[in-house]
């Protein structure tokens, strides 16, 4: 598992101002490579849920908790709330060191659950495992 890229590419985030982001991405089985996706940002614990409602149309719930920081329980919501909705589940953390811990989490939270490679996630027409040969 120590083998996996986590830093995010530093050109995507240099508008923003951040030059190091440790990312994580997991997807359900049969996954389509768009859909239902939740975002776990460690250390700060926002909880991010981003579904498509009937018509197609993106919605979005943030959740920013100012006292309840607790990374291992919200990682586990994170895993529950994406077990529930078969939704892809990315986790952003600050350092590599964050992200090894959540990774580890992440794979006994959600045994049915697959490691996406981070460089898949920057193409679009890569997300869908079936679409690779």
């Amino acid at each position: 598992m120590d083998n996996w890229t986590t830093r995010f590419d530093p050109e995507f985030l240099r508008p923003y101002g951040v030059e190091e982001l440790h990312t994580l991405c997991f997807e359900p089985q049969g996954w389509p490579g768009h859909g239902n996706t939740i975002t776990l940002g460690i250390p700060e614990c926002e909880l991010s849920f981003i579904w498509c409602d009937p018509a197609g149309d993106p919605a979005a719930v943030v959740n920013q908790p100012r006292f309840n920081r607790n990374v291992k329980c919200w990682t586990r919501t994170a895993c529950e709330a994406a077990a529930d909705f078969k939704a892809f589940l990315i986790i952003a953390c600050d350092t590599s060191e964050q992200a090894a811990i959540a990774a580890r989490r992440v794979a006994k939270l959600l045994p049915g659950y697959r490691r996406m490679a981070l460089e898949r996630l920057y193409c679009p027409e890569d997300r869908a495992r079936d679409r690779l040969s």
